[in-house]
């Protein structure tokens, strides 16, 4: 009787071993699927971060040409202003002129 009670132990423990075992190897199988799925996401959320970067980028280059743009329209009319302040300062300096004579031709 103790060779069937010692051999129906250790059948027992081994069948609780390899049920262990296998439930372990289950628990693996749906950790792994579930960092398959969550490699996944992560994969297809990178892709989309970088279309939005390539989008951003395209958005900083446009906004660069622009600032160009209105740098280089700014410099052309402050250089009309200048041209015009400087005509205006010789006009202005030539009526004082015509004036002064005025001032003096009428004295």
């Amino acid at each position: 009787m103790k060779t069937t009670a010692g051999k129906f132990l250790v059948m027992v423990v081994l069948t609780v071993i390899i049920m262990s075992a296998l439930g372990c190897e289950e628990e693996n199988l749906s950790q792994t699927g579930k960092d398959i799925r969550k490699s996944r996401l992560i994969a297809v959320e990178n892709e989309q971060l970088k279309k939005e970067l390539q989008e951003c980028k395209k958005e900083i280059e446009k906004l660069k040409a622009s600032i160009k743009s209105m740098d280089e329209s700014t410099n052309m009319l402050f250089e009309e202003l200048f041209k015009i302040n400087k005509n205006v300062s010789e006009e202005n300096k030539k009526l004082k002129e015509e004036n002064e004579k005025l001032k003096k031709g009428s004295n």
